[in-house]
């Protein structure tokens, strides 16, 4: 081999060694210059949160006391119940809280959708106000229960209360003052003018058939008071008749006489217009002598009284 071609050999070799040698460094030095140009790097990191979020607690809630219904009319019912939330007072959704009371066979539900919110006490808990109406034919037990939920939907709810409500036997008539119409000396079966008078049952007992009894009194003269028409001139009866001394129940003066109408369940009648039931009356005998004409009435003894035991 010439001096030439001893030359090039080693030329060659020598570029063939200083590559690989060489490449390692410049490659790093290309890659670090395209990365700075394209904002592409081979890898990055990113930071990762999971937040877990508490359900409430419902604590505290009142207990509810027996309670009386108002006749014809509702009774509203005001309990209180706090709400922890670990996540923050800021974490309870205050227009969120509801209650409800369930009788116990479910026939009657009074809610109250929108329990108030009184607001925190602390960093953690705070407060609601409920009002609840029970209505006049409600009975006992009745349990009830509250709910809530936080800013994030998780629900809870306290269901496991109840309370009593006391039985109350009332009534309601219609009309107060009973009337007749102008009657002549010895006249007979007079029907009222503005009866029946209608009753119903406005207590949350049933009232059975029996349980209702009338106290009459002897109607006196306005003018000569001396002059009366005895209460046993007078009948009553639940059917429109007005026949004789028979003809329906007979009256005695300051005395309680037992009327046996139908039996008055309890219930929400003046929504359905129903009536429970009617009472009719007669004066059967107006007395033909031993008192004069005027105005007879009950203001110098007692008014008729009805009552449901």
């Amino acid at each position: 081999m010439g001096d030439l071609e001893k030359r090039y050999l080693v030329i060659f070799m020598f570029i063939i060694l200083f590559i690989p040698l060489a490449h390692a460094g410049v490659f790093d030095k290309f890659m670090n210059a395209w990365e700075s140009i394209t904002g592409y790097g081979a890898t990055d990191t990113t930071s990762l949160s999971v937040t877990i979020n508490r359900v409430p607690v419902i604590f505290n809630l009142t207990s509810i006391g027996q309670q009386t219904i108002t006749e014809q009319g509702q009774t509203f019912v005001t309990f209180y119940f706090d709400v922890s939330d670990l996540d923050g007072s800021e974490n309870i959704n205050g227009s969120s809280a509801k209650a409800q009371f369930n009788s116990s066979d479910s026939t009657d539900i009074r809610v109250n959708e929108s329990c108030s919110y009184l607001g925190a006490y602390n960093t953690t808990s705070g407060q609601f106000e409920c009002i609840v109406d029970i209505f006049y034919f409600d009975k006992g037990p009745m349990g009830y229960n509250v709910s809530v939920q936080d800013n994030s939907s998780s629900y809870v709810e306290d269901t496991d209360q109840t309370f009593t409500i006391a039985q109350t036997k009332a009534m309601d008539m219609n009309p107060t003052a009973l009337t007749f119409p102008t009657v002549t000396l010895g006249a007979t079966d007079q029907a009222s003018s503005n009866d029946p008078i209608e009753i119903n049952n406005s207590g949350n007992v049933v009232i059975a058939a029996g349980n209702m009894n009338i106290t009459a009194f002897d109607l006196h003269g306005l003018t000569t008071l001396t002059e009366s028409i005895d209460a046993s001139n007078f009948t009553v009866n639940n059917t429109d008749s007005c026949a004789g001394s028979t003809g329906g129940i007979l009256m005695q003066n300051n005395t309680k006489t037992i009327l046996t109408p139908n039996s008055m369940d309890a219930g929400n009648v003046s929504a359905g217009g129903t009536v429970n039931t009617t009472l009719y009356f007669c004066l059967f005998s107006v007395p033909s002598s031993g008192i004069s004409g005027q105005v007879y009435d009950t203001s110098a003894t007692s008014a008729w009284e009805i009552a449901v035991f």
